[in-house]
This record gives structure tokens, C-alpha cells and sequence, in this order.
């Protein structure tokens, strides 16, 4: 490949979609941080030529031109593409959430939909039936996700994404009207159907459902991200769940073997420990955040499950154990 038809190539890649452009300088300085010295009358030159081939536009407003994809074009790098490496992009987009960055998103958006058009006519029926034949799907009973205001969304990646503060208005559980509160985004997370927004105001980070923002403003004042914040960090340590106690607890249970190989396979905690007793029965040790999240689970295996120690969390479940019956025997 020639040196001119890379140098080519890199330069259409990195002109954006119109509205947005790019100008010479801001292009050769792009070009030379991928290896690509030119001077910038070469830069102007190639552009030139280029747009008698591209449906590339050239915007003379402002002080300086700017150069574009037309609005309407295929996106460069696509149209070409084979069915076969088209189905991965346009597979992987619809299976991520919504929480691109709003520049990506953008970017991202004409390139799906001709991954789409490629896919579609690509001639194999294979590769269009493929998306009919898999699926991912979150723990638990089926559930429609909430519903997020897609405006309170868009402010809230923005912010993610410029590192600025947040005015959120946030209607609690069981509250009347939502409060105000301002705040530095630190990370979206999504758990099951919910996206908890992880923040920080003057305290330790906590988290807002963003499903229950009713509205976001995206402030000015820009923040430094703590050097002692890690989002792995804080999901390990249990913030995610509804904790009800700041300490871990030292967990002791017996298992069916008929439930023991999921727990085997996807461990409670870092360090769990496994032993088989004589009786059969799967005796597991692991320390864990005391978690509503951990009640639920604790009580779904029923009769396959005993709780060893601690002996408070025993006797909770115990407790629950005859309520439940108590409520279910024939009136």
C-alpha cells in the first residue's frame, strides 16, 4: 500500500460527520500523532483533492474552514464491509445499554445503522437470523426495565463524561417530592434492569437510581476525580446492594448438592471456602456485605439451603421461614 493511499485513508477517517468539523491544523496535528508528517499545504492539497471523490464538505464560518462528512453519507469504513464483520458491530450495539458517552453514541449511530443495511443485504439468511437466536438476559423473574427520562439520562453521561457537577432532582422511595441535590458523578453502573448512578458530594460516594431522577441540570463548575475512588472497588465492597450493616459478616452455610455448583462456579466472596461433609451435604465459609440483595437469595433456596452462622442471621431466617408459612396456610 502506497504511503499517499494510507495517508489518505487515516485522513478520512478522522474527518467527522457534519455538524461537527475538523479544520487543517487541528487534521495535521491528528495525522502526526498516527505517524503521518505532512507539512500543511500538502493537508489543504489532499483535502482538495479528496472531496472531488468523498462527499466531503468544506465550512468557511468562523475564523478558520472546517472540514466535514456530509450528514447523508455511508460511514467511511462501512460500506465496504462484509456481512460477516458488519453482524459484530451492529450485535454489540444493540446488546450494550445505553450508557455511551453522548459524543460516541452520536458517532456511533450512523455506523449501526449501516451495519444493519450491510447485514440485511448481505445475502446469507444465517447471518440476519443470527440476533433471533441469542439472547442475554438479567437473574430473577422477567421484568420490564424503569423507565428513564432519556433527557435526564443524556445530562447525567455529559456530566459523566466532562467530570462536572450535577443538580439532580431525586423523589426518594416512599417520598412525597423529589430534593435537589448536587453532586460529582463518579460511575454509572447497571445491576439487573437499574442503573445507579455513583456519586459524591462532601461525604463517602452513595448512589441515586437514576430511574428515579426527575430531572438533571449539568453545571458549569467542573471536579477532579478522587484519587481514592476505584468504581471495581466500590462495587467489591457491597455499596451496590441495600446494606444494612457498615461491616462484613463471616458466613457459614450448608448446601444441598443439588445447589452447591452454582455457588461453586460463581463464589460468594474472594477467598470462599468449600468442604464436603460426611452427610453429603456442601458446607460454605465466605465473608460478605449483610445485604438485602443476600436475604433474598438466602430465602429463594428454601429447604436446599441452611444457615450455619452468624447465628442472628439463623434466627432472622428462621423467623421468616415460619411468617411465610404462617401466611400461606388456608385461612
Amino acid at each position: 500500500m502506497s504511503d499517499t493511499l494510507v495517508r489518505h485513508w487515516t485522513m478520512l477517517t478522522l474527518i467527522p460527520r457534519a455538524p461537527r468539523r475538523i479544520g487543517t491544523v487541528a487534521l495535521q496535528a491528528r495525522l502526526a500523532a498516527r505517524g503521518v508528517a505532512i507539512d500543511l499545504r500538502t493537508v489543504q492539497r489532499d483535502l482538495n483533492r479528496l472531496s472531488r471523490v468523498f462527499p466531503l464538505l468544506c465550512d468557511g464560518r468562523g475564523r478558520s474552514f472546517g472540514w466535514s462528512w456530509s450528514g447523508d453519507s455511508e460511514p467511511f469504513g462501512v460500506s465496504g464491509t462484509a456481512p460477516s464483520d458488519a453482524l459484530p458491530l451492529l450485535m454489540r450495539r444493540e446488546g450494550l445499554p445505553p450508557i455511551l458517552p453522548p459524543p460516541v453514541e452520536a458517532a456511533l449511530a450512523p455506523h449501526v445503522q449501516r451495519a444493519g443495511e450491510v447485514v440485511r443485504g448481505g445475502g446469507d439468511p444465517r447471518l440476519l437470523a443470527w440476533s433471533d437466536k441469542v439472547r442475554s438476559l438479567a437473574p430473577g423473574p422477567a421484568r420490564l426495565a424503569p423507565r428513564v427520562d432519556p433527557a435526564v439520562r443524556q445530562v447525567v453521561l455529559r456530566g459523566l463524561f466532562e467530570d462536572r457537577w450535577l443538580e439532580v432532582d431525586y423523589r426518594a422511595r416512599n417520598a412525597d417530592r423529589p430534593r435537589t441535590h448536587t453532586v460529582c458523578p463518579l460511575g454509572l453502573v447497571v445491576r439487573g434492569r437499574a442503573e445507579h448512578l455513583v456519586v459524591r458530594d462532601t461525604g463517602e460516594p452513595w448512589q441515586l437510581l437514576l430511574h428515579r431522577c426527575t430531572a438533571a441540570r449539568l453545571l458549569d463548575l467542573r471536579f477532579e476525580r478522587p484519587d481514592d475512588f476505584d468504581l471495581d472497588t466500590h462495587i467489591a465492597a457491597g455499596n451496590l446492594g441495600y446494606r444494612l450493616d457498615p461491616s462484613p459478616i463471616d458466613l457459614v452455610l450448608r448446601l444441598a448438592p443439588e445447589i452447591a455448583p452454582a455457588v461453586i462456579e460463581a463464589p460468594l466472596s474472594i477467598g470462599q471456602r468449600v468442604t464436603t461433609e460426611p452427610d453429603g451435604q456442601v458446607r460454605v465459609e465466605a465473608r460478605v456485605m449483610e445485604t438485602m440483595e443476600l436475604f433474598g437469595w438466602l430465602l429463594s433456596q428454601g429447604a436446599l439451603l441452611e444457615v450455619v452462622a452468624p447465628a442472628a442471621l439463623r434466627a432472622w431466617v428462621a423467623e421468616t421461614a415460619e411468617a411465610v408459612a404462617r401466611r400461606h396456610r388456608p385461612s
